[in-house]
């Protein structure tokens, strides 16, 4: 069994906190790319709509508020949770698929038809990636274009494929 120098030091209970604080920061830093771009994505859809009954902008709120912050910020909340507990920075892969699941999955169960499924999956799928693609280790103007790409893409599919797919 290999013990680590660092665990055998006395640590200072401030020195604790702050490095908890560090390490929930830095994971949810690396979920953001995936909430953006559901919040991104769903806003467009929504402002897009011509068959909407509200105005554009009561619409979008109304679909941000509803289908995505509240999925967003309980899989964020499950993030900073982990990494607390932890005391481990989460991975691009493991926050950005937290995210994706939570929102597509709450918007597959809340629509409850084939429709609400087929938009949770495409979501969630352009969340994921996007999340994955904030990770690269590319510079960050090119991590920034790319996710915006993947935003841009999930919302164009969500807005034509979804209705397609479903009829």
């Amino acid at each position: 069994m290999v013990v680590h120098a660092r665990a055998l030091s006395p640590v200072a209970p401030e020195r604790l906190a702050v490095e908890k604080i560090g390490v929930v920061r830095h994971s949810l830093r690396r979920a953001g790319a995936a909430a953006l771009t559901c919040i991104g994505a769903v806003a467009a859809d929504a402002a897009t709509r011509p068959d909407a009954a509200l105005t554009p902008a009561a619409l979008v709120g109304y679909s941000v508020t509803i289908w995505v912050l509240f999925p967003v910020a309980m899989a964020l909340a499950v993030v900073a949770g982990v990494a607390a507990s932890r005391r481990a920075v989460l991975s691009f892969w493991s926050s950005s698929l937290l995210v994706a699941a939570a929102t597509g999955g709450w918007i597959a169960w809340g629509v409850g038809n084939l429709e609400g499924s087929l938009y949770g999956a495409l979501l969630a799928t352009g969340a994921l990636l996007a999340g994955l693609a904030s990770g690269r280790p590319w510079p960050r103007q090119v991590r920034a274009v790319a996710v915006a790409l993947i935003a841009l893409t999930t919302a164009v599919v969500l807005a034509g494929a979804v209705p397609v797919f479903a009829a």
